[in-house]
């Protein structure tokens, strides 16, 4: 109940997380924080869908690496409450952003990137092919020498046979 009402608080004042990039990021992190897991509490759903109306924005302070890692670890808190359609959308966003890089782009890293892993590990909803795709991209990212060892948690969570909330058919 705490966590919940907290959340409440925070989203109240929403509007002025972006006042700086310290306040973008705490806000993601203490949000994330109190939602999470995103179901089991009354009214989650609604509370879910409210945040979701935030996804559209983005970060402020793209060049931020912490805002970044926050972000993507603020919505992997809240996925189990995230419907098909939102899951699908952020399915769609980590299929580009986890391509393994190219050329003179494979020595920069993309900020985030074991974060948008993890996320992908953790939507349920994802039907079975995207689930696989994803997959797919992460394992060939570990084929690369110095990719994290993060990676293999969520090709793991990815194929796992027991979810934590989603159906069974998927």
């Amino acid at each position: 109940p705490l966590l919940r009402e907290l959340f409440g608080v925070l989203w109240t004042g929403a509007r002025r997380r972006r006042r700086s990039a310290e306040h973008e990021r705490l806000w993601f992190s203490l949000t994330g924080y109190c939602l999470r897991p995103g179901f089991a509490y009354p009214l989650d759903d609604w509370r879910v869908r409210q945040l979701w109306t935030l996804y559209e924005q983005g970060v402020q302070y793209q060049r931020e690496t912490q805002n970044w890692a926050e972000w993507w670890t603020l919505w992997r808190r809240v996925a189990g409450g995230l419907d098909a359609t939102a899951q699908a959308q952020l399915g769609e966003v980590l299929r580009a952003e986890l391509q393994p890089p190219l050329g003179k782009a494979s020595k920069e890293r993309r900020p985030g990137v074991e974060d948008m892993a993890r996320l992908a590990g953790v939507l349920e909803h994802l039907p079975p092919a995207r689930k696989i795709e994803l997959g797919e991209l992460l394992l060939e990212r570990l084929l690369r020498k110095g990719e994290s060892p993060s990676f293999w948690w969520a090709v793991g969570r990815l194929g796992t046979r027991v979810p934590a909330y989603g159906s069974a058919h998927d």
